[in-house]
């Protein structure tokens, strides 16, 4: 069965994740698989789930390799993707698709008081039955409610 993981990701990565414009998310280590999905955490300063995707790949490759294969579409320059990896010989490569941006957004005072979810540094697993009610919240329309109406 796919498992969901909460990742979080600077915005300057989360916003064209979410958006289908990056299709590769670079990190030290992964547990997860293809066909298991990210919901998408931008950290500070938006601090909001902003959507989620699928999990089509999942590499650990050397440096160099991740480098050639994915470049730029890290969103990285390669002294930055050297400079990430450090004194690690290897990194993952997560390919993404099916981006879906949610209506509302989900803040990060929400994850906390009615999910009771705090977001790692770089991912967690989640339960299912979470995954479904952070869906359903970052989902659902905001209601507007005419004050005047009622006056």
């Amino acid at each position: 069965m796919p498992c969901n993981y909460l990742i979080s990701v600077k915005p300057y990565f989360a916003v064209p994740l979410v958006e289908g414009t990056k299709p590769v998310e670079i990190r030290k280590v992964f547990g997860g698989q293809p066909g298991d999905s990210f919901i998408l955490y931008s950290s500070t300063p938006q601090r909001l789930v902003l959507g989620e995707l699928r999990i089509d790949v999942v590499r650990k490759l050397p440096v160099v390799d991740t480098w050639d294969l994915y470049g730029r579409a890290t969103l990285l320059s390669e002294a930055e993707l050297y400079q990430y990896a450090g004194n690690r010989t290897s990194l993952v490569a997560i390919e993404v698709s099916s981006p879906v941006r949610w209506p509302r957004p989900v803040p990060l005072s929400e994850l906390r008081s009615i999910h009771n979810i705090e977001p790692a540094q770089s991912y967690r697993r989640i339960h299912s039955d979470v995954a479904e009610r952070l869906r359903k919240s970052g989902t659902e329309r905001v209601r507007h409610v005419d004050v005047g109406a009622s006056l």
